[in-house]
């Protein structure tokens, strides 16, 4: 598979925000939130859910920034509309990506976050470092997400 896209993720270990950058097809978002150990398995989650066909849609918020964010699969396709708030105005950006190489991205820019780390000697944590992005409750529920994209060809319904 051509790798059009990237995602890099941007992590701030003393507040614990985070701006997960992907980027493809001459777009790139940046979901920007806060309490990444919280934020970051919900989108693991909600994008598992559109992945197999149990929603289509759904919303989440910047978990203490000023910030939603609204998913939607049609087809192959996956629309996100960011809007974003600010003392300057409200900015709302919208996105067309495939679905497909969006969530590969993603598991990838994880996946080299996870390997940064391991290098660093920061991964795998002690059991006492929690909460924390890379916890063993959240690398699972990473895991688990990424098993089931490869397990599945093209975002199909997982039967």
């Amino acid at each position: 598979m051509e790798k059009s896209y990237r995602c890099i993720f941007h992590t701030d270990e003393e507040s614990g925000d985070i701006d997960i950058e992907i980027a493809g097809e001459g777009q790139e978002v940046h979901f920007e939130m806060a309490i990444d150990f919280f934020s970051v398995p919900v989108l693991f989650f909600q994008l598992a859910r559109l992945w197999t066909g149990k929603s289509v849609e759904y919303e989440m918020h910047g978990f203490g920034m000023a910030i939603d964010y609204s998913f939607r699969r049609e087809g192959e396709r996956l629309l996100i509309r960011k809007d974003k708030r600010s003392n300057k105005g409200q900015f709302i950006t919208s996105y067309d990506f495939n679905m497909e190489q969006f969530a590969y991205a993603l598991d990838g820019g994880m996946k080299e976050l996870m390997e940064k780390k391991r290098a660093l000697g920061e991964f795998p944590l002690p059991a006492a470092d929690s909460p924390h992005l890379l916890e063993t409750n959240n690398v699972e529920k990473y895991e688990e997400f990424s098993a089931l994209i490869h397990s599945t060809r093209k975002g199909k319904k997982h039967d």
